[in-house]
């Protein structure tokens, strides 16, 4: 295999991972700042902590553990047992947060566009999602001596887990396309946020499952190069790895950019409730520096 565009990729797994440390930065920042100050009630730091907020900010911190994990697995030639753990729990997790997250943020809009009895198969796979993810992690903890044992476990949990991802993945993916198409239609009465979620839901939609299909030519290449050694066959699997994971981190910013237009008019509420706070903290402060000036003349 070539050296060159190993190392090229496990560094690209690096930059990836660091872009998107920057972006769960920045996300965190800008929660605090405007869902902190855009509620009347003054909720303090608990009005940020949302469910959607929560498994978006999981699934950006599985992806950089992943993308973590995948870089020690090629600059070690997958010989560290804790860097395959670490790109094992964070597809795991990353998985279980995606399609929850969707759920959570896009409920409504799916509701609209599938009967009550689809939504209530829906929900029983999403409810079964958590069972493979944990599976393919506590795989780690099965001893060498049953290696054949745990193998098949893995290789059935993470098949099972990518099953039932893919097919809520399909299922989001319809749900946004129906509500963009019938947004056409002037007559219809829907929360603006519904387009914003049906727009971004599909592009992220779309590119989870372009992800799914690049790692098919991936493992398929690798097995080819594990089996005959064949430099092309192992370069192949790079290029295919490289996309997905480019792919992958498309979608994490796909899902950024639509909280960030979501809370958009949250902004105008935030500033304007953040100067009042301001006003309000100098004005106090100054008060009772008078107040205490005042004080302190009268003992005199």
């Amino acid at each position: 295999m070539n050296a060159s565009l190993q190392t090229a990729t496990s560094y690209l797994q690096l930059a990836l991972a660091g872009l998107i440390g920057v972006g769960a930065i920045a996300f965190i920042a800008t929660v605090l700042m405007v869902e902190r100050y855009s509620h009347s009630t003054h909720g303090g730091l608990l009005s940020c902590a949302t469910p959607t907020n929560g498994f978006l900010l999981l699934l950006i911190l599985s992806i950089a553990l992943f993308f973590i994990g995948q870089y020690f697995c090629l600059e070690t030639n997958n010989r560290s047992r804790e860097a395959s753990i670490a790109r094992t729990c964070g597809l795991s997790i990353a998985e279980f947060s995606y399609v929850w997250f969707n759920w959570i943020r896009s409920a409504d809009v799916i509701r609209l566009n599938f009967s009550p009895k689809v939504m209530r198969v829906a929900k029983w796979v999403l409810n079964a999602t958590p069972m493979p993810c944990l599976v393919t992690i506590l795989c780690h903890m099965i001893p060498e001596n049953y290696a054949k044992l745990r193998s098949t476990i893995y290789i059935v949990a993470i098949g099972l887990s990518a099953f039932l991802t893919l097919a809520l993945d399909v299922m989001f993916a319809t749900g946004f396309y129906r509500q963009i198409y019938s947004m056409q239609d002037r007559s219809m009465e829907v929360p603006p946020e519904y387009g914003v979620i049906a727009l971004f839901g599909l592009v992220a939609s779309g590119l989870t499952l372009l992800a799914a299909l690049l790692l098919l030519p991936f493992i398929i290449f690798y097995a080819l190069y594990l089996n005959t050694g064949r430099a092309d066959f192992g370069e192949a699997s790079l290029i295919s790895y490289c996309a997905c994971s480019i792919t992958l981190f498309c979608m994490v910013a796909a899902l950024l950019i639509m909280k960030l237009r979501l809370m958009r008019p949250a902004w105008f509420s935030a500033s304007r409730r953040g100067v009042k706070q301001s006003v309000g903290d100098f004005l106090g402060s100054a008060s009772s520096k008078s107040v205490t000036r005042n004080e302190a003349a009268a003992k005199k």
